[in-house]
């Protein structure tokens, strides 16, 4: 569902992209999870009471970073497609997650900070690869400057987005498994509405001044079918982090070795194929596929390997 959230914006018509986006902030990230969290979690507003200020205020600090992350994804997945955007955004963001863990639990010189640094290395490698076999393909093609330019640009992106999600694995970390007792209850999920209405006020910002920059300068209604596309957003991509949420709850501290790196793993799979079907790698050499190909497969492997590091 989370690799999937950005599909139906492609079915929007006649909607400019910043709207696009400034619709799902509002309904995906602002409506839905409250909905969610009072459908799953009926006492939770009250158990917000319980939380320590400076809890709240490290939320909502992070959702406003992850916001901003979330801007510079959208114009990441226009200029280079939705394949290579995921892959920048997880594998920067695993990257940070999994080396704030290192430092978080002080485990230096251990086993487990040794498979960090290793798959950390295998996921660099990855993008490497990533980058190069995109930049020889435009070579090959011999594409102008303002293409080169902006391949260069959607990675500047991807890549400023994949330092917000890392924040956003910091925040799940720090927040969801060291205050259930503040908010009674083991349902993680508690922490994402305040974080995504943060989110959405950044989100709001940026895309309200990009839409003000336009010559045409203003909103205009939806029709039916584009709301429910827009909803359709929302609903993968906080549906996603429910289902996530949920289904830890119900595995031992064993078993949830593998669900992070499942979800990883799955999203970007899922990322691959959307990008496959819409041919976003058409006209790339077959030897060029190949390395791509390969730059995926080490980032997958990567996260598997930190699964072995919990």
């Amino acid at each position: 569902m989370n690799g999937s959230f950005v599909i139906p914006a492609r079915y929007i018509k006649k909607v400019v992209n910043e709207e696009i986006w400034l619709y799902h902030s509002v309904i995906g990230l602002a409506i839905i999870p409250w909905i969610i969290l009072a459908l799953t979690l009926p006492s939770a507003l009250h158990n917000y009471l319980f939380l320590q200020p400076s809890t709240l205020i490290f939320i909502i600090f992070s959702g406003i970073i992850f916001g901003l992350g979330q801007v510079c994804f959208a114009y990441a997945i226009e200029s280079i497609g939705v394949a290579l955007s995921f892959t920048i955004n997880l594998g920067i963001g695993v990257t940070i997650g999994s080396l704030f863990v290192v430092f978080y639990r002080t485990i230096f010189f251990t086993h487990q900070a040794y498979l960090v640094v290793l798959a950390v290395f295998l996921i660099l490698l990855s993008l490497i690869i990533y980058y190069y076999a995109g930049k020889q393909s435009q070579d090959h093609n011999f594409l102008k400057h303002q293409e080169n330019s902006r391949y260069h640009t959607g990675w500047l992106l991807a890549s400023l987005a994949g330092i917000a999600s890392g924040l956003q694995n910091i925040t799940f970390v720090i927040v969801a498994f060291y205050t259930k007792t503040q908010f009674q209850t083991n349902d993680s999920f508690w922490v994402w509405p305040p974080f995504l209405f943060a989110a959405c006020i950044a989100m709001l910002l940026g895309f309200m001044y990009r839409i003000k920059r336009n010559p045409a300068g203003k909103l205009q209604l939806l029709g039916i079918k584009n709301i429910l596309l827009i909803t359709l957003m929302g609903l993968f991509f906080t549906g996603s982090l429910a289902l996530y949420s949920g289904g830890m709850n119900k595995l031992t501290h064993q078993q949830q070795i593998i669900g992070w790196p499942a979800f990883m793993v799955s999203i970007i799979l899922v990322s691959q194929i959307w990008g496959w079907l819409y041919s976003e790698a058409r006209g790339i050499p077959i030897k060029n596929k190949f390395f791509m190909g390969c730059s995926v497969m080490l980032l997958v492997i990567a996260i598997i390997i930190l699964s072995l590091e919990s």
